[in-house]
């Protein structure tokens, strides 16, 4: 079957490469849009006929033994240039600043210290898994899709091997419920959750839902997926019908929280959001395998931004809202005006998150498989366990 067009950004372009940003076309992060998603049944072709067997994927692979010794033991997150200059291709879904560490890494110069250029593209979820699978693309920035599981369960070698920004513990992001729909006593109960109406980018799909309904129900509510009405709506739409009553609940990011807060209409639901990371590093076979020294060059340059940069508020230093508006797309004084992310270097918490994605994958019928993949199936450690990221190294 014959690739999509929109798949031949790092093959033999058909028309040229589409660029989301092009008046910044010397930035060493070229960030581009792609053509519409192909069709879900051309996705589940090219599985079929990209993923083929799985050899060369085992965590004892000779190469990847022979990369991780040259860690330097004294300060392990030092660069260790390349004898070579390597490009790395990264695909990132959007401009959102859970994807800072990749974009500081690249404006601040800390891949170049690797010798490494990251080439990062702005592509959808599915279309990057289809990529990562094909090994026409090393890096995949995205959240734990159906798509990328179901390719897992089939052999693919892609593993998550660093994790993204996620929301800080006092964060004002998150669920959102109209206070119309609150019960007598007119205070937040879990229980006022069933019947909702509840919007959320993606709707029913959407992984994050997997939290929402552990959380509730951990609370005693006997929550079933039938119990609400899913509305696949943009995060602009779902702010503007929260505020009107459209909806009951409303997931609320950047910038529309403070909308929302301002407003007065609704009330933040407590403690149905993780402060664990929300995106994560998935490395195809190219980098896990194939090229260690190339993977762990730019795990220890994103381990070494996020020690070094990401820390605390972040937004008062301007080389790094420099190098995040650069990165993301967005104005200066727009990223200044954002909630920081929490960024970490470790994996801990991340099988668990995942857990609560593949369990709501399972339950809403969105996976080829039954059994539930392992942690280790899932997640690949090897290059933060070399690095020693779990303590602070800087």
């Amino acid at each position: 079957m014959p690739v999509s067009d929109s798949l031949r950004l790092w093959g033999e372009p058909a028309g040229g490469r589409v660029r989301a940003h092009p008046s910044r076309a010397s930035s060493r992060t070229r960030s581009r849009s792609l053509l519409p998603a192909i069709a879900v049944s051309l996705i589940a072709a090219l599985f079929a006929t990209a993923c083929g067997g799985g050899g060369g994927r085992g965590a004892d692979d000779g190469r990847a033994a022979a990369a991780f010794p040259s860690v330097d033991t004294a300060d392990p997150l030092a660069p260790v240039p390349l004898k070579e200059p390597k490009t790395v291709r990264v695909a990132v879904t959007s401009g959102a600043l859970s994807y800072g560490a990749v974009f500081a890494a690249n404006g601040l110069g800390e891949f170049k210290k690797e010798n490494l250029t990251a080439d990062v593209q702005v592509l959808p979820a599915q279309d990057a898994h289809v990529l990562l699978s094909q090994g026409r693309l090393d890096v995949a920035v995205t959240i734990p899709t159906p798509g990328v599981l179901n390719l897992i369960s089939g052999g693919a070698g892609a593993r998550v091997v660093f994790p993204g920004g996620g929301r800080q513990e006092d964060s004002t992001q998150g669920w959102y419920i109209n206070k119309k729909a609150l019960g007598p006593n007119g205070k937040f109960d879990a229980a006022d959750v069933k019947g909702v109406t509840l919007g959320v980018p993606t709707g029913k799909a959407s992984g994050a839902m997997g939290l929402f309904f552990e959380k509730v129900r951990a609370e005693g509510v006997d929550l079933k997926p039938d119990d609400v009405t899913f509305e696949n709506l943009a995060g602009a739409d779902i702010a503007g019908a929260l505020e009107r009553g459209a909806i009951d609940v409303g997931y609320i990011s950047n910038p529309f929280n403070d909308v929302i807060i301002k407003s007065g209409c609704c009330e933040i639901m407590p403690g149905l959001i993780s402060s664990r990371p929300s995106v994560y590093y998935w490395f195809s076979d190219s980098l896990r395998t194939q090229n260690p020294d190339v993977g762990l060059a730019f795990v220890r340059a994103l381990a070494r931004t996020t020690q070094t940069y990401l820390q605390g508020d972040f937004r008062a230093d301007e080389k790094v809202v420099s190098a995040l508006a650069a990165g993301s797309g967005t104005e200066a004084n727009v990223v200044r005006t954002l909630e920081p992310n929490k960024f970490g270097t470790d994996l801990d918490g991340v099988p668990e998150e995942i857990a609560s994605y593949q369990s709501w994958y399972l339950e809403t019928d969105a996976l080829s498989y039954t059994t539930p993949l392992t942690a280790g199936q899932i997640i690949d450690r090897r290059f933060v366990d070399a690095l020693k990221v779990g303590q602070k190294t800087r």
